[in-house]
């Protein structure tokens, strides 16, 4: 567990309360500056990058950091592991750093997810990682495994795979783990855009999936040891009321917190796959929610 969130909130509760009990019958009436209140752990996020480099943010003027939309937070970078380091060893941080610059200024944070399968990029884990000799299938988005399909998944469990994302994982955590701009790390290694599910590419059975979650779960965990990580509900595959999710629960085991992508994404009662599920972290950490696009 990350306790450093609940000290952030208490602390100031006890200092008030210790204020007003050593000055009674003080009134204080504070100026309404006009200005949203962000607490800790809260506010909107805005997707900077969506798994597109073009997605959303470089439709913003440099000097645009939306100052206008009240409670905004946290600003999201998500892309393929392969646009973060092209070659081995050479990594391409500003990729982060540069977008991160002028929404840290303005007192926001930032949060990061590099995924591993995408459907618009054949190599979202970078090539030289299948060159290494990883193992992986090709497939068609939404048709899975395809002999000479357009697109790449990696074995999620291969050993050689596992040994570079390792790495990777390591140098990732070395700039980034404990960083105060940095409010929180996906757990986005595994499945289509990071998100957990293999049903569109690879097609994992429910077997295969528990045992590549706890894998990545621990991988990040061994890295992450100060920044809060979280994974998406989609690990978990469709809802089932009544029952404990084991990817979920082995999740809340490790201090990892969830987030739901996506919600209000089709009619009731589709809206919201996992509504329930959330029950489970918020008392913990914060909850992360993502609607669509």
């Amino acid at each position: 567990m990350k306790p450093h969130y609940s000290r952030s909130v208490i602390l100031p509760l006890l200092l008030c309360s210790l204020a007003t009990a050593a000055e009674p019958g003080v009134v204080v009436r504070p100026a309404d500056t006009g200005e949203p209140l962000a607490n800790p752990g809260m506010g909107w996020t805005l997707h900077f990058y969506s798994n597109f480099i073009e997605n959303y943010g470089s439709k913003l003027e440099p000097s645009d950091t939306l100052d206008d939309w009240p409670g905004l937070s946290v600003v999201y970078l998500r892309v393929p592991w392969s646009f973060l380091e092209p070659k081995e060893g050479e990594f391409n941080w500003s990729l982060f750093d540069t977008p991160a610059q002028r929404w840290v200024a303005k007192g926001k944070k930032i949060a990061i997810r590099v995924s591993c399968s995408e459907s618009w990029w054949r190599y979202a884990t970078p090539k030289w990682v299948q060159d290494a000799g990883a193992k992986g299938v090709d497939f068609n988005f939404g048709k899975g495994p395809t002999p000479g399909g357009a697109l790449w998944d990696p074995d999620y469990l291969d050993p050689v795979f596992l040994g570079k994302l390792d790495h990777f994982l390591a140098a990732l955590a070395r700039r980034y783990d404990g960083n105060p701009n940095v409010a929180f790390i996906d757990v986005g290694s595994f499945g289509m855009w990071g998100e957990g599910h293999t049903g569109g590419s690879s097609r994992l059975n429910e077997a295969q999936t528990l045992a590549v979650v706890k894998k990545h779960i621990d991988l990040h965990v061994k890295h992450f040891t100060h920044t809060l990580l979280c994974i998406s509900d989609d690990v978990a595959g469709p809802s089932k009321p009544g029952r404990h999710f084991p990817e979920m629960d082995y999740a809340i085991s490790k201090g990892v917190t969830m987030r739901d992508d996506s919600i209000l994404v089709q009619p009731p009662p589709r809206s919201w796959y996992h509504a329930e599920m959330a029950q489970e972290f918020w008392p913990r950490w914060p909850v992360i929610l993502e609607h669509e696009h």
